[in-house]
Order: C-alpha cells, then sequence, then structure tokens
C-alpha cells in the first residue's frame, strides 16, 4: 500500500519537488544569462532626408514616388557603404549589418538608422551617408533633399536593456520551474 494520498497537488508536494525546481530554474536561468551576457552592445544613430520634387518641373506625383524610392538602393550601395564605413573607421560588414534604410509608404522622407558598436562610430558612418545623399539629389533633375535631422549621437545602447532581459528570463525561470515541480508531483502521484 502507498504512503502517498491520492488528491490534488498540495503546495508541501510540490515543495518536496526543490531538487526538480532547482535544476529547471538553474538550467533555463543559467544558460539564458550567458546568452544575454553574451549579446554585444550595439549604439543606434538616426537621420532624416526630405525628399521635395524640384521646382519647375510638372512631373507628377507617381513619377516622384519611383524616383525617390532610388535613394534607399543608393544608401544601401556598395560605394556608399564603403565611403561610410572608410569614414567611420569600421568594415563594410560590420556597418552593411547594421544599417536600415526605409522610406514609408505615401511619404517622401527616407531614414537612416546605423548600429554599431561604438555611439561615435555610428554617428560618423549616418552623417556620411546623408552627406552622400545630399551630394547626389544636387545633380538630380527631378529632386531637391534637405537634411531634417543630421545624424544623433547616442550614449544609450540601441535595443532592449540588459537589465530588462535578466529580469524578464529570472521570471520565466522561476515560472517554468515551478511547473516543472507541479508536473513532478502529478507524475509521482500517479506512479506511487
Amino acid at each position: 500500500m502507498s504512503t502517498v494520498e491520492a488528491g490534488p497537488v498540495t503546495v508541501s508536494r510540490v515543495l518536496r519537488e526543490w531538487p526538480v525546481m532547482l535544476g529547471v530554474f538553474l538550467l533555463l536561468f543559467g544558460s539564458m544569462f550567458v546568452y544575454i551576457g553574451s549579446m554585444p552592445v550595439t549604439y543606434a544613430s538616426n537621420s532624416v532626408v526630405a525628399f521635395q520634387p524640384e521646382p519647375k518641373r510638372p512631373d507628377g506625383r507617381d513619377l516622384i514616388s519611383l524616383l525617390v524610392q532610388t535613394y534607399p538602393e543608393f544608401v544601401a550601395s556598395q560605394k556608399s557603404v564603403d565611403t561610410a564605413a572608410r569614414a567611420a573607421g569600421v568594415t563594410a560588414d560590420e556597418l552593411r549589418a547594421g544599417l536600415n534604410v526605409e522610406i514609408p509608404p505615401l511619404t517622401l522622407n527616407m531614414t537612416i538608422r546605423t548600429e554599431l558598436s561604438d555611439p561615435e562610430q555610428a554617428q560618423i558612418a549616418n552623417q556620411s551617408l546623408v552627406d552622400q545623399v545630399l551630394l547626389r539629389a544636387e545633380t538630380d533633375p527631378y529632386l531637391v533633399a534637405e537634411a531634417i535631422s543630421d545624424a544623433d549621437l547616442s550614449s544609450a545602447p540601441a535595443g532592449t536593456s540588459k537589465t530588462l532581459l535578466y529580469a524578464v528570463t529570472f521570471l520565466l525561470s522561476v515560472g517554468l520551474a515551478l511547473v516543472a515541480a507541479v508536473l513532478s508531483a502529478r507524475v509521482r502521484q500517479a506512479l506511487a
């Protein structure tokens, strides 16, 4: 005859599963702690370039919308990225990995975002890209470009705070450790 009583899983039964809880917690929290700690810290620099149709040209909105789409391609081109990377003192691959250029729908504003491991390098690379766009726009017969906001210098790391990630990981690990303890108690009860 079994000494384990039948019925619902109680707190005392769950607490008897402390080795399971500890093992699951240490496995999850430990592995995520190492992963979060190994994530590189990056700093972002943002800028905005606005485009307008060249005055005295009767071009339609559709043509202007098509022509403005060539500028993100220009910013992401090998030549532009190489020039900006040299100016910032990083490799073109590093810059390309942290480069995001887009023109939101129904606007003529282009946002340029660069993420690098050093905030000053991110700003220098971003400003170099803005300068290249403005230089190219000087010879554009259809569009006029103006830098609405030059590349900013951010001292705060880009992305989610590591402290927040650690806190979420801790809570998730505690929750999953409790679930594992409840399941372990149920399995022991069923086998008894």
